[in-house]
């Protein structure tokens, strides 16, 4: 079974992070993908969108 993990901070989501994703999708053709949003980004001292906000633009 081929599984897809798509994480990162998605903070906040755009065009570039489903245009990865799809490519990724039809590269890797899994049978299972998960969209795994950070709960706090690394790079940034503050998040400006909140984690909830963020997990429902990537549902």
């Amino acid at each position: 079974m081929k599984v897809l993990v798509f994480g990162g901070s998605f903070d906040p989501v755009h065009k570039g992070h489903i245009a990865l994703f799809r490519r990724a999708m039809k590269q890797i053709a899994p049978d299972v993908a998960h969209i795994v949003p950070a709960y706090h980004s690394p790079f940034k001292a503050k998040s400006p969108t909140p984690f909830r906000l963020r997990m429902q633009m990537l549902k």
